[in-house]
């Protein structure tokens, strides 16, 4: 069964969804498997999001943050 895993990001504020399998996020949200365990089927970037918070825009905007503050 698909489980939809919707939140703002941290960063940016914006609505991002991942979509999981419902067991895969129960055995991570009760620590029984790591992340990269519990979800080799989705993108380090959405496994980073379930984890974080942070969508991939946030991480680009982060970074993108700190190479302007390096001049």
């Amino acid at each position: 069964m698909k489980f939809e895993i919707t939140k703002n990001c941290v960063v940016t504020h914006k609505s991002y969804t991942v979509f999981v399998q419902l067991q895969d996020f129960v055995d991570w949200q009760e620590r029984r498997k790591l992340a990269q365990n519990a979800f080799p089927y989705l993108s380090t970037a959405d496994r980073e999001f379930i984890i974080s918070g942070i969508s991939p825009d946030g991480w680009d905007q982060i970074f993108t943050e700190d190479a302007s503050d390096e001049s």
